[in-house]
Order: structure tokens, then C-alpha cells, then sequence
């Protein structure tokens, strides 16, 4: 494919997809940030607390910090600081999972040929939309009598 060019299967919109590059790069950015302070609040040395940090999640890794922020020596304004720190790195997390991890749905425009057979070669959807299913789907069934 030539420089420059975009892909002619359906990937969405250009502008939506390198959004979500970018928003990517930035939260890898802001996960590196948090991993310099896991060894500091933990109190662990870097090589395992960074060990333990690649292996667990995000809520873990949240749960544990605030629960050792209580026992750091740290002026309570910087403990305030870290706790802010930790609530946007929450919100950040969660929509970037949801961006990351949600089924993606085209949107097309008026004049879109929705079929990927029948459209014009390297016409893309208008937009993209998000939908984040739960983790958990809980099926029910009713007993058979």
C-alpha cells in the first residue's frame, strides 16, 4: 500500500482511527507515569514491584496504592496530590478500556453504501460508535419442567 494511502477494507474514518492511536500513546504515557510511583508507595524495590505491576490490574494496582498511602511519610498534600493523581488515572483507564475493548460500530452517512461489497473501493464509514458490553454476561434460564 503506498504511503499516504488508507486501507480499502473497512476500518472507519481516518480522523476516528488515528484519535484512538493517539489516545493510546497517551494513556501508555500516563501508566508509565503511574508505574514510577508503585515502587515508592508499596515500598518495594523496583525490579519486583515492577514485576508485580505488569501482572495485575489496573484496579489492583489502584487498590493497592491507596491502601498504602496512609502509611507514607509524605506531607498530606502530597498524599492529596497521588490521590488525585490515582481518581484521573481511573477515569483515563476506564474510558480508554471502553474505547479499547468495545465493539465498534460504523456509522454511515446518507449516501453511504452500507454493503462493504457494493461501495465504491476505499470509501469508509462516516464515524464510529462505541458500545462496551459488561464483562460478565449473566444468561438466564428458566428450569424445564
Amino acid at each position: 500500500m503506498p504511503e499516504g494511502s488508507w486501507p480499502p477494507y473497512r476500518v472507519g474514518n481516518s480522523d476516528y482511527i488515528h484519535a484512538l492511536g493517539v489516545i493510546a500513546s497517551v494513556f501508555n504515557l500516563l501508566e508509565f507515569r503511574f508505574r514510577s510511583l508503585f515502587p515508592i508507595y508499596t515500598r518495594l524495590p523496583s525490579k519486583p514491584a515492577n514485576t508485580l505491576f505488569a501482572k495485575i490490574t489496573n484496579e489492583m494496582r489502584l487498590e493497592l496504592i491507596h491502601g498504602a498511602i496512609e502509611f507514607s511519610t509524605h506531607p498530606e498534600p502530597i498524599k492529596d496530590d497521588v490521590r488525585h493523581f490515582l481518581a484521573g488515572f481511573k477515569r483515563c483507564a476506564d474510558n480508554r478500556n471502553i474505547l479499547m475493548h468495545s465493539t465498534v460500530m460504523y456509522l454511515f452517512g446518507p449516501g453511504d453504501e452500507r454493503c462493504p461489497e457494493l461501495s465504491p473501493p476505499d470509501q469508509q464509514p462516516q464515524g464510529l460508535a462505541f458500545q462496551n458490553l459488561p464483562r460478565v454476561i449473566h444468561f438466564r434460564s428458566t428450569p424445564i419442567s
